[in-house]
């Protein structure tokens, strides 16, 4: 990867894998294996799909910030959530 370039992350190519599914474009709600399916697309799931990868997204952030501050000795106080919806 070149410095500069613009890179895309198509996160719905994770449930296309053809390394993974013997048939990727086939729908089957339950093959295996499935860990990684995306919450990513053009359809009408990726609206509710991407507020859902935000919450755990931000979850995680926020777990991960509070980590660093004990080992740090800092202390954060309550975030209060934001009251706009997006």
């Amino acid at each position: 990867m070149l410095t500069g370039r613009l890179v895309h992350d198509d996160g719905t190519s994770a449930n296309r894998d053809e390394a993974v599914f013997g048939d990727p474009q086939a729908f089957d709600i339950q093959r295996h294996p499935n860990p990684h399916l995306s919450y990513f697309g053009s359809y009408f799931g990726s609206y509710f799909g991407s507020y859902f990868g935000s919450y755990f997204g931000m979850g995680g952030f926020r777990a991960v910030l509070e980590h660093i501050g004990r080992a740090a000795g800092l202390h954060f106080p309550p975030r209060a959530g934001s009251s706009i919806v997006k």
